[in-house]
């Protein structure tokens, strides 16, 4: 028998961001969350399915999240362009917000320019903010998926284009000056379309890519950095796969490949071919990987505080429970969290996020991240593209206090089902059947679960 107990459980009731009306079939999705100190911003894709309108929001919390501010709405909307795929950081007080423009041409041909903004000062409102096209092309290449992380007070960002090669992949460029001028490191030599970024807190840069150089098989490996400027290829892992999307997700969720680090170790999330959840571990240089929940889900994103993992992702809890016009199905999911305590290789029970059910939908035109911080003892997490109450989507900010887990010692606690029966005293000796309990004493109150 397993016995663990977390400080503050579960995650407070989350709230919504946004505070405007949205119809039936509008579209909040594709949430990337950075943190430092007090300082939270958010970004997200607003999108009106019905009126073919998108636009990439920012939000900034200065209170650690007990409120949002901001009015900037990066929009670049023709009969052929529009926005998406926002990232964001902060560091130094300084916010950093990053996309991408697609536009097609008359054939249908999609090409792109990948626009990176600052701010320093009163960041809600936009017009603190300043933007730019990053190396700008006039179009002429496809590029998409920019990921940006703030390494040694260097911005590195990295996207997907095929300005190098016939065939998109993973290029990366670094700025060390709070992104007013970048240069070129690196363009990785296989075809590739998502890369995400840890560091390990030991001066080690880590990014983590798909590959598609093998046939009917989707790779995941990894790049290394002591400097953030050059780069070594340690390596990929390669699964077979029969399509890249999942039976109630039309996105390619199978080709996401986030990754976290710690004292030169990785741990990438990923989706096998039948979209269970999966980790793929990089330690002493060799490659291992390990199940983490065997249902189908998403957008799993991984997070590390020392040697502890997290990962937030959304699974499917029920039926069809409404549709829209081009995104088609709502069906029902659920935000869940799970955590490790030895690297990836055993998991905790998963747990909810979101207090409730909600409607996702099954086809939307974006939507392949979350939002997850580990910060100060806490995570924090923020999903969208979530249904409620015959509304549309809305995006949702939480947060939890953890505590690394750890084994109950034998004290005078008072032991009570989660739906706060009293089944009496706490003994390491007493057998307690599978399930999660609440524990009580003078000065504590904690949540056990037993495995």
């Amino acid at each position: 028998m397993l016995i663990f107990i977390f400080n503050d459980y579960p995650f407070e009731i989350e709230k919504s961001i946004v505070n405007w009306p949205v119809s039936p079939c509008f579209l909040n999705q594709e949430v990337s969350l950075d943190k430092e100190n007090n300082n939270i911003i958010i970004g997200f894709i607003s999108e009106d399915e019905n009126a073919f309108n998108y636009k990439n929001v920012i939000r900034i919390s200065y209170d650690n999240g007990e409120s949002f501010l901001g009015d900037f709405e990066m929009t670049f909307w023709t009969n052929y362009c529009y926005v998406g795929d926002p990232v964001v950081a902060v560091k130094n007080n300084i916010f950093f917000h990053s996309g991408v423009i697609y536009c097609r041409d008359d054939n249908n041909n999609l090409y792109g320019e990948i626009y990176f903004c600052s701010c320093s000062n009163n960041c809600h409102s936009k017009l603190n903010w300043n933007c730019k096209i990053l190396d700008n092309d006039d179009w002429q290449f496809f590029k998409d998926k920019p990921w940006i992380y703030i390494y040694n007070n260097k911005i590195i960002l990295v996207f997907t284009t095929d300005k190098f090669s016939g065939y998109p992949r993973i290029v990366g460029y670094s700025s060390s000056n709070n992104g007013n001028s970048f240069s070129n490191v690196f363009a990785l030599n296989v075809p590739s379309t998502y890369a995400y970024i840890s560091d390990d807190k030991f001066g080690n840069l880590f990014i983590s890519y798909n590959d598609f150089s093998q046939s009917n098989k989707i790779g995941f490996g990894i790049l290394k950095s002591s400097d953030g400027q050059s780069f070594t290829d340690l390596g990929a892992v390669y699964f077979n796969y029969s399509s890249t999307i999942c039976p109630d997700f039309k996105r390619p969720a199978k080709i996401s490949n986030h990754i976290t680090c710690y004292n030169n170790k990785c741990a990438i999330a990923y989706l096998d071919d039948n979209c269970f959840l999966k980790v793929l571990t990089w330690q002493n240089n060799n490659f291992n990987y390990y199940s983490v929940y065997n249902q189908q889900s998403v957008l799993p994103i991984i997070a590390s505080f020392n040697n502890h993992l997290y990962i937030i992702f959304q699974s499917i809890t029920g039926n069809t429970i409404s549709s829209c016009p081009f995104i088609g199905p709502i069906k029902e999911w659920a935000t869940f969290w799970t955590h490790s305590s030895d690297w990836g290789q055993t998991w905790s029970s998963v747990s909810r996020v979101s207090s409730t059910n909600y409607g996702f939908s099954e086809n939307p035109s974006g939507h392949d991240y979350l939002g997850l911080v580990v910060d100060n003892g806490y995570l924090y997490t923020a999903w969208g593209n979530d249904f409620r109450n015959n509304e549309g989507a809305k995006i949702y900010f939480t947060k939890t206090q953890f505590s690394n887990l750890y084994e109950v010692k034998d004290e005078n606690y008072k032991v009570y089902s989660i739906d706060g029966r009293f089944l009496g005293f706490y003994h390491k000796n007493k057998k307690l059947k599978n399930g999660i309990y609440i524990l009580k004493s003078k000065s504590v109150n904690k949540v056990l679960v037993v495995k």
